[in-house]
């Protein structure tokens, strides 16, 4: 039952109706709390929408819920990127590579944040004009 719930929800969100979507989510979650699939779908609906601060919220509480799930570390450290926390964004991504260390993602996800700031680096300290001419 609860996948039928967090399917009817996918289809929801495809069509565009994301408040039915949003209610199928919560009904498999009533269901079945820990169902992390559903907690996915749930903040995905938030991502998407910019509503970084609510995916936040939902992912808190998806962590408490199912903490060896890598995914849900992952996507926390997307949130915390979104939000403008780095350093929380790369424990997260840290903490997942913990849980599974062959994680392609997570391992790229990691590098990406590291780059950003060696980029933003670079350009407060140009060596090269040319690459800081690119960075801008």
């Amino acid at each position: 039952m609860v996948d039928a719930h967090s399917n009817l929800g996918n289809l929801m969100k495809a069509q565009g109706l994301v408040q039915e979507a949003y209610s199928c989510y919560l009904e498999a979650l009533r269901i079945q709390p820990s169902f992390a699939i559903a907690w996915s779908n749930l903040v995905g609906l938030f991502m998407e929408s910019g509503d970084f601060n609510r995916a936040l919220q939902y992912y808190k509480e998806a962590v408490k819920l199912k903490p060896s799930f890598p995914n849900v570390y992952l996507n926390l450290g997307n949130v915390y990127k979104a939000l403008g926390m780095p350093q929380e964004a790369i424990a997260c991504y840290q903490h997942t590579l913990q849980t599974r260390p062959n994680y392609g993602m997570a391992y790229g996800n990691l590098a990406n944040e590291k780059e950003i700031k060696t980029a933003t680096g670079s350009m407060r300290r140009p060596k090269v004009w040319c690459v800081c001419f690119f960075l801008v």
